[in-house]
């Protein structure tokens, strides 16, 4: 039987909408960062083998109320990795994902996500 194990996420980024915009220190996007990123880091478990496996992207899709619009999608790395396996749980078990009413009018920015997981040690 495997050694199962949680492992600290020690990378996670987020983008949201169009990549192209420049981000300042209080932007929508930086708030709704500080707010999604501890969500889903206290769902995301690994195998502890896995902690030395390549990142991998996701691209999720929230409905208003923070449900999932659809199963996450990986669209960076292997889907079948234990990492892309435990990111798409990690977005299934924490949804649906507690999103201030200041951020509804920024649903455009925010409906599509693309997030980076990755569970290797270090900085």
């Amino acid at each position: 039987m495997m050694n199962r194990r949680i492992v600290r996420v020690t990378a996670f980024a987020l983008t949201l909408g169009a990549a192209a915009c420049t981000v300042h220190a209080q932007s929508p996007r930086d708030e709704l960062e500080k707010i999604l990123k501890p969500q889903v880091r206290s769902c995301f478990v690994i195998p502890y083998t896995a902690r030395n496996d390549p990142p991998v992207k996701l691209e999720v899709g929230l409905n208003h109320d923070g449900t999932l619009a659809q199963a996450p999608i990986v669209v960076e790395g292997d889907p079948e990795s234990p990492v892309a396996r435990a990111a798409v749980r990690a977005f299934e078990r924490c949804a649906p994902f507690a999103i201030l009413a200041p951020f509804a009018k920024d649903y455009p920015i925010w409906k599509r996500l693309r997030v980076t997981f990755n569970a290797k040690r270090g900085s």
